[in-house]
């Protein structure tokens, strides 16, 4: 030992060096994941989903609970004047109760459904009941197509390339959607 500076037994390592992984730890956080997401929406069990026609990536806006409601605001593409579609969760069904915009132009007349008044300008239909089983969208371009769910402002075209087809969609939460959701395919809005 007339080589060893060290005045002591050399201290054995308690730790590797390096993270410490597992590859079983992705699948326990999995499982956890599912859990907790069966557990947490046990009673909730209607979700919006935004799903692409051609893929099975989608966004998960969130819960609808019966007689909830949420808007569609885009840009009319002719007067570039905004407009709102008025949507509720009734009776198991996605329904068009309602819109409103500045002007009838094109594509945007009254077809007698419901009920037509003036309100500051606006142009506001209340009471129609048109049932949307899928809403079929084309995320526009110019139009900045946003869902108006819970006070939060959902622009489509941050999720969804431009003149992408999507349908907007009330589902059942199920294994599909679960796995989707770690499959990454299904993405989850914020706060959901």
């Amino acid at each position: 030992m007339a080589g060893n500076k060290n005045k002591g037994p050399v201290p054995a390592r308690i730790f590797r060096a390096g993270p410490v992984f597992s590859p079983v730890l992705p699948l326990i956080l999995g499982v956890l994941a599912v859990l907790l997401l069966v557990l947490g929406w046990a009673g909730r069990q209607h979700l919006l989903l935004i799903r692409e026609a051609e893929h099975s990536r989608g966004l998960l806006v969130g819960f609808l609970a019966p007689g909830e409601g949420f808007q569609l605001r885009y840009i009319h593409s002719v007067d570039r004047l905004p407009v709102y579609d008025e949507f509720r969760f009734l009776d198991g069904e996605l329904v068009l109760t309602g819109a409103r915009c500045f002007c009838f132009g094109a594509g945007l007349g009254y077809t007698g459904e419901g009920v037509l008044r003036g309100e500051n300008g606006w142009d506001v239909i209340d009471g129609m009941h048109r049932p949307a089983d899928s809403l079929p969208l084309r995320v526009g371009t110019v139009a900045d197509h946003t869902l108006l769910y819970r006070r939060r402002e959902i622009h489509l075209n941050r999720s969804f390339r431009g003149q992408t087809l999507v349908h907007l969609e009330v589902v059942r939460l199920s294994p599909d959607i679960l796995s989707g959701l770690l499959k990454g395919e299904i993405i989850l809005c914020e706060r959901v």
